[in-house]
């Protein structure tokens, strides 16, 4: 959400661009990328501009803590990032991706902060090729998730004693309670209790 009084006052004038900014963080590396038509220098860093805008998912403004995947089409890409898409799983999955949202003004130079615009993490890579009449037509589609996914596939921790021995070597705790639940035992009869 823009909410700076410089960014506001720019967006009500005729001549204003936006851009996305999107940061993939792989294991290997940083890439940035724009939807711009001409590189985007901001951070330190130098967004590579694709000459096909990026298809972005859309975006929702909302409250809700309900997951908000977002798909994002880079074509073309550099042979760097088609190396990472088609590399490991561990290279991308679970890493950050966030998209800012940049205003420009009319001589096109970057107007306040961009602003995060969403952020979540990369969960799949699919490489695509398309024959046309122009020849082969490549992108990469990222499907990428937001931290609320995260929360419905936590793994549970086991209560044994193989997960205690790996958590407090030498404790005895839970090393028979596998047989004790198995196995129960009565510890005192009625007629015992009775005198």
């Amino acid at each position: 959400m823009i909410t700076g009084s410089t960014e506001i006052s720019k967006l009500s004038t005729h001549h204003v661009g936006v851009a996305y900014l999107i940061k993939l963080e792989f294991d290997s590396g940083t890439v940035y990328y724009t939807n711009f038509d001409k590189a985007i220098t901001w951070d330190g860093h130098t967004w590579t501009p694709t000459n096909v805008t990026p298809q972005v998912s859309a975006l929702k403004e909302t409250s809700s803590l309900a997951s908000q995947d977002l798909n994002i089409s880079l074509s073309p890409v550099s042979e760097a990032t088609v190396a990472l898409a088609l590399g490991a799983p561990e290279e991308y999955r679970g890493k950050a991706c966030t998209i800012y949202l940049a205003v420009l003004d009319d001589t096109l130079a970057l107007v306040g902060t961009p602003k995060i615009r969403w952020s979540g993490f990369m969960d799949s890579i699919q490489v695509v090729t398309d024959v046309t009449d122009d020849g082969v037509v490549g992108a990469i589609n990222f499907k990428c998730e937001n931290g609320t996914n995260t929360l419905s596939r936590m793994k549970t921790f086991r209560i044994n004693n193989m997960q205690q021995q790996l958590r407090v070597p030498g404790d005895k705790g839970f090393e028979y309670i596998e047989r004790l639940i198995a196995e129960p035992i009565t510890w005192l009869s009625v007629k015992f209790q009775t005198v």
